[in-house]
């Protein structure tokens, strides 16, 4: 499969990072939801069949003493 050939289509609040993750730049509230990232590919062989595989990962946010929310990466379970 040539990588070159997918095709993202990010909707509203998301990028791609140096580090070839794609970020959601906004926090949702309880109920909201991301806009739609799209993904395509164009093979110059339309019998192949490909699949592609990708994974979601979440944070929690965590509160400033002025009752902020902001993003903690390196919160675990085990910091409860």
């Amino acid at each position: 499969m040539d990588l070159q050939r997918i095709i993202f289509g990010y909707g509203e609040n998301w990028s791609k990072n140096a580090d070839g993750y794609i970020y959601y730049n906004t926090m949702l509230n309880p109920g909201e939801s991301t806009s739609e990232i799209t993904i395509d590919y164009s093979s110059k062989n339309n019998n192949n069949e490909y699949k592609i595989m990708y994974a979601i990962e979440y944070c929690n946010p965590s509160f400033n003493e002025n009752g902020q929310a902001y993003s903690d990466w390196n919160f675990t379970i085990a910091n409860i």
